[in-house]
């Protein structure tokens, strides 16, 4: 080969310049005491500790898709903060939108659930959420906001605390006590289950 060929084959890009300072993740520190839904969160266990701060610094690994997150936020919390506190639910509650569905009333999965609180079509109907092809309730956040408190309320009572009842929200009830049960165990934070399930509420309270 000639002496200019390697340079005639590569273009050399100008990097970006990047302005103002680059923050690290490492200077974003989770508090040291944590409370959701009124629960304290285990934060001294460091495997508890671990889980959610792998969940915070996923959340800000995309500083753009956390930015149009916390943007939604402000259309999507302050109808569902209304009826969470006229039920008298936490209104930590709230942040299981931002996991469910980032806040998308279109959002669909391949489960085939719908909406801004992901109802599954049996659960739907089970809160009286109906759905066809012309027409989905589960995607308007009003209705499925108050099916969504109606559900949560129930679980709460079902499998005993909130960090539990988003696990069963998750994975459903029937699943979490067989898994409470088998596992001997009465704490979401000492149940062993599959990822998804077990990355859930760790998510939840990261995105809190």
């Amino acid at each position: 080969p000639f002496p200019g060929d390697a340079e005639d084959r590569l273009v050399i890009l100008p990097a970006i310049e990047r302005e103002g300072p680059r923050h690290f993740l490492s200077s974003f520190k989770l508090p040291d005491k944590l409370v959701f839904a009124g629960q304290p969160v285990p934060l001294d266990n460091w495997q508890v500790r671990e889980r959610i701060e792998y969940e915070f610094y996923q959340f800000l690994e995309d500083e753009g898709a956390s930015i149009i997150l916390a943007k939604r936020t402000g259309r999507c919390f302050p109808p569902v903060e209304k009826q969470l506190a006229e039920a008298g639910l936490p209104d930590d509650l709230k942040y299981m939108l931002l996991v469910e569905s980032k806040c998308i009333a279109a959002a669909y999965s391949r489960a085939k659930a719908s909406g801004p609180w992901q109802f599954i079509g049996s659960t739907g109907k089970r809160y009286k959420l109906f759905s066809n092809q012309w027409r989905d309730d589960r995607r308007s956040l009003e209705m499925s906001t108050e099916a969504a408190i109606k559900y949560l309320r129930f679980l709460k009572q079902d499998v005993g605390d909130w960090f539990l009842a988003m696990a069963a929200y998750n994975a459903g009830e029937d699943r979490i006590k067989k898994l409470l049960k088998e596992q001997r165990v009465d704490d979401y934070w000492r149940m062993s289950y599959v990822r998804e399930t077990m990355r859930y509420v760790p998510r939840i309270i990261a995105a809190k």
